[in-house]
């Protein structure tokens, strides 16, 4: 009989308990070793199967090609709009560049004046487009009205004589085939707006003066109807304590008042910067409030709730403000009360309007506790239904840029902080449909209204002002 063999005798290591700790690991150094062999060759497969870019060094994306892998750089996304052939219409004359150019080779006339040009806002025309200017001919300040045809190649401007005083450019808004132009010039009383009109090809006429009181703002808006043209502007009372925005109607032709001016903001609240727009059946009215704050006569800062030691001066203190609506009927009666759309404890500091097809107020407003020429605050879209409801959309909080952000038919524009256009999609209802980004081919350009898929820009390039035309698509 065979005896059983012997057990094969232990490790040491594992025989005597007490052996040292790295004895007792030896038997799993083999192990760790083959782990991180296996660790490696798996690396390597991985990176053998890995895509190559095959781009040279430095390579750029193409806008809106897919990456070659999830390491990569996100695509960027292709532009939405484009230059519109190659010229510009150049409003006054670039002082910076001329300033090495012959004075004898100029006429009084063609040399660059003291101060830039300045515009107001544009409109369509069945031609093309329209803009306010005031601008110096060299012998004085003018305002005229720009005509542009859709491609900004060439324009017409209409020369509408001095403008006296220190006031903005003239407005302007299309009525039929031509145009009506409201110009504010100082009085005796105060100041006078005057209307000018344009039949299509004749040449513009003053056909109206209304009376305004004194005040310090030049803010006005007229909106032309099939049955009125109705205009708003605000001023200071006679004792002085208030600021309120009234309204009042004119023909259809605008040469004649019919209807006398009415205060649309309340007593108890300061009023200013009216706009208005044609809509289904009628306008929309809508104004910058503020609550009305009785100064005492000891105007210290305690009495004014006003802390000297905390994060803002006295004098910087900046009140709540908010956004108020007021419909009218086609003949510019008030078919409703105003009322705020926009947060009472909010700090509305400039917006604008526009209506929808279906007839309600589309309003983009900044809000921030800032003074008005500072950067930074909320953008917000608000649509207003004739029935009363509202639907907010918050379109930007951060990288908000100084300014009013600006409506476009099926866009919205604003500036970011370091100046450039923004635009975003906006559908006919009002609802946001697309990002908020910048568009290069508009750079530092202000989009100031759209036709179709063009949109007109202003650019300033020293003392001058360049339109141009680019071709937006969603």
């Amino acid at each position: 009989m065979t005896p059983p063999e012997e057990p094969s005798p232990l490790p040491e290591s594992l025989e005597d308990p007490k052996a040292p700790l790295e004895e007792k690991r030896d038997p799993f150094r083999h192990a760790g070793a083959a782990l991180v062999l296996l660790a490696a060759m798996g690396a390597g497969i991985w990176v053998w199967k890995s895509p190559v870019d095959g781009r040279p060094s430095g390579g750029e994306i193409t806008p809106g090609a897919a990456p070659s892998s999830s390491l990569d750089v996100p695509p960027v996304a292709a532009p939405r709009c484009t230059r519109v052939g190659t010229q510009a219409y150049r409003i006054g004359q670039n002082a910076l560049a001329d300033e090495g150019s012959d004075d004898e080779d100029h006429d009084n006339d063609e040399r660059p004046g003291a101060f830039g040009a300045e515009i107001s806002r544009a409109v369509a025309l069945p031609s093309g487009f329209a803009v306010g200017v005031r601008h110096d001919t060299g012998s004085g300040a003018h305002a005229a009205i720009a005509t542009i045809v859709h491609d900004a190649a060439t324009g017409t401007l209409i020369d509408l004589g001095r403008s006296r005083g220190d006031f903005d450019a003239p407005l302007v808004v299309p009525l039929g085939a031509g145009w009506l132009a409201g110009l504010l010039e100082p009085n005796a009383s105060g100041s006078t707006l005057r209307i000018g009109a344009s039949r299509g090809s004749d040449e513009p006429k003053w056909v109206l003066e209304l009376e305004q009181g004194r005040d310090e703002s030049l803010a006005f808006d007229l909106a032309p109807g099939p049955k009125a043209v109705i205009v708003a502007w605000d001023e200071v009372t006679r004792d002085g304590k208030l600021a309120r925005v009234l309204w009042s109607a004119l023909s259809a032709d605008g040469t004649t008042i019919v209807r006398r001016p009415s205060a649309a903001s309340s007593d108890r609240v300061d009023a200013e910067t009216p706009r208005l727009v044609a809509k289904t059946g009628g306008f929309w009215l809508a104004y910058i409030a503020r609550k009305v704050i009785e100064t005492p006569k000891d105007d210290d800062d305690a009495a004014l709730e006003r802390n000297p030691k905390g994060d803002r001066e006295a004098a910087e203190k900046i009140d709540p403000s908010w956004i108020e609506l007021m419909p009218l009927s086609e003949t510019g009666e008030a078919t409703g009360p105003a009322r705020a759309v926009t947060p009472r404890e909010g700090h509305a500091l400039t917006f604008d309007l526009a209506a929808t097809d279906d007839g309600a107020a589309l309003l983009v407003w900044r809000d921030d506790d800032t003074p008005l020429g500072s950067h930074g605050g909320r953008v917000s879209v608000l649509t207003v239904l004739p029935s009363g409801g509202t639907d907010a959309q918050l379109l930007a909080e951060k990288d908000v840029g100084s300014g009013s952000p600006t409506l476009l038919r099926g866009w919205v524009a604003l500036a970011n902080a370091a100046g450039r256009a923004m635009l975003a999609p906006i559908g006919p209802n009002g609802a946001i449909t697309g990002e908020l980004r910048i568009e290069p081919a508009i750079g530092v350009g202000e989009p100031l209204v759209a036709v179709g898929v063009h949109v007109l820009t202003a650019t300033s390039v020293g003392t001058a002002i360049d339109l141009s035309v680019v071709e937006c698509k969603p």
